[in-house]
């Protein structure tokens, strides 16, 4: 039995650190949504009222679930029914309390931390949150208090954020480029034209020698520090942007062929042309899930048709590649983290959205979509079983590796196919992570308030619950295209 580590979030008080103050006013603004009207009230009446609540006894109060009796090193026994057709519930409404609820705790953290001490990247730092304040202040029928409560916060992590980057370029979801494709969503979001401006033009500055990137035992075109990264970046501001001059000066181009000639490069070496035409190694590693691996990537260049056409051959290599990989799953319908590696315990494998189903289900959903062949759809709904029956992790709620990230791909797979079953199943993810046995038995995250690792990534997921029919991933969009 694996060491019982528990995660709680709960933290000691500290002193104020200069720079984070959040009695310092904020400018007024509002978040630009349909029937969303809201006025930032970041100043000291709200932060004064905000720590008249002790938020470090407040807990989530989970609704009625079976007991968690069973657990093994890497996930617990799902305890929950299968689905025979009952009620799914109250359409998520319950989750507008819950998301808050967790942003309060996020809060109160970064009230008392130094700000000029924290990451400032997507992942784990302070970016991530902001983006994670913005889609719950976007939220219908939130309240307004924690609407302003999310924008207020937001609005000083991502100033700090902000002024850390420089020129530092670390890639997309760790690096200042994230940085600033949050800060243009961000100020988009709040009406404040000018900053959103200039964080787009500061992101179009760094792709401009995207298609050049070099690291040291990495292809350079996965998710976190390499091409595929920026993509993603781009189509998330395309959505909220289209057509914009600054996104219409990126080279799309020589990004998308960059790639593609990385991936045949690497597949000739490897002598794996006539099977799968693009591969793709990162740490030296040929990494086949989400967060360094071929499926992301493959995702992304699906997100990018029409430039696709422009390269020759780059549709059919496509193609040939992901048939390949999806060969790569067992009869569970989980993927292993390397390509060929096989983990001869059950118990063991990884299904995290980082490495394994509940990543490349995103891939094989993107292939289902453009080339409407139902074995890709087959390989989803397998893998949404496999991801149902070992997907309640003992990592924590996150979204990278832990129960949250499982949860969505349910989400996606409900927007796909319309089947309350997936919608059950997302519902019952989300009301088991903070259960007192599961928060008892299971690891605490490196970075328990981070968009990746921690509750910010969560409270996401539980505002998608709310409004399901436009649940998303952060930045591993399936139902988008450029």
């Amino acid at each position: 039995m694996a060491e019982e580590i528990h995660y709680h979030y709960h933290h000691t008080h500290r002193r104020h650190h200069g720079g984070n103050d959040t009695s310092q006013e904020g400018k007024e603004a509002e978040i630009i949504k349909p029937g969303h009207s809201m006025k930032d009230t970041e100043g000291r009446q709200q932060h004064e009222n905000y720590d008249k609540s002790d938020h470090d006894e407040e807990q989530h109060v989970p609704r009625k679930v079976p007991e968690v009796k069973l657990y093994h090193t890497r996930y617990f026994e799902n305890p929950f029914p299968e689905y025979y057709g009952q009620p799914v519930g109250d359409s998520g409404i319950a989750y507008l309390e819950d998301a808050p609820g967790l942003l309060r705790k996020v809060y109160h953290y970064y009230s008392e931390v130094d700000l000029t001490a924290q990451h400032a990247d997507i992942y784990t730092g302070l970016a991530g949150v902001a983006y994670s304040c913005m889609r719950i202040a976007q939220t219908r029928n939130i309240a307004e208090t924690d609407r302003e409560m999310a924008v207020g916060l937001g609005r000083r992590l991502l100033e700090a954020a902000l002024v850390d980057t420089g020129e530092k370029d670390d890639g997309f979801l760790i690096g200042a480029p994230g940085v600033f494709v949050v800060g243009a969503l961000f100020y988009h979001a709040t009406g404040e034209v000018e900053k959103a401006e200039q964080c787009l033009l500061t992101f179009a500055d760094f792709c401009k020698n995207v298609d050049s990137i070099k690291h040291h035992k990495s292809s350079g075109d996965e998710l976190f520090s390499g091409r595929a990264g920026y993509l993603a970046g781009l189509l998330e501001l395309w959505k909220v942007f289209p057509n914009h001059e600054i996104l219409k000066s990126i080279d799309v181009k020589a990004i998308v062929e960059a790639i593609i000639h990385s991936g045949r490069k690497y597949s000739k070496k490897q002598r794996l042309e006539d099977v799968s035409p693009l591969y793709f190694y990162h740490f030296d590693s040929d990494y086949l899930g989400h967060a360094h691996g071929a499926s992301f990537i493959l995702q992304m260049l699906l997100s990018f048709l029409p430039v696709l056409k422009q390269i020759s051959g780059a549709e059919e290599d496509i193609k040939k590649s992901i048939d390949y990989l999806i060969g790569q799953h067992d009869k569970s319908g989980n993927f292993p983290p390397v390509f060929g590696e096989k983990r001869l315990d059950p118990h063991d494998e990884l299904v995290h959205w980082c490495h394994g189903a509940p990543g490349v289900i995103y891939m094989v959903a993107k292939a289902y979509m453009v080339y409407k062949d139902k074995k890709y759809l087959d390989v989803c709904e397998l893998s949404a079983d496999c991801i149902w029956k070992k997907g309640l992790l003992r990592k924590g709620p996150g979204i990278c590796h832990g129960i949250a990230g499982n949860g969505y791909a349910f989400l996606i797979m409900y927007r796909l196919t319309g089947q309350a079953e997936y919608y059950y199943r997302a519902q019952s993810f989300a009301d088991i992570m903070f259960h007192a046995k599961v928060q008892e038995k299971s690891r605490t995250p490196d970075h328990p308030y981070s968009l990746f690792e921690g509750v910010a990534g969560s409270a996401c997921f539980l505002v998608d619950l709310v409004n399901p029919e436009h649940a998303q991933f952060p930045f591993c969009d399936i139902f988008a295209s450029f």
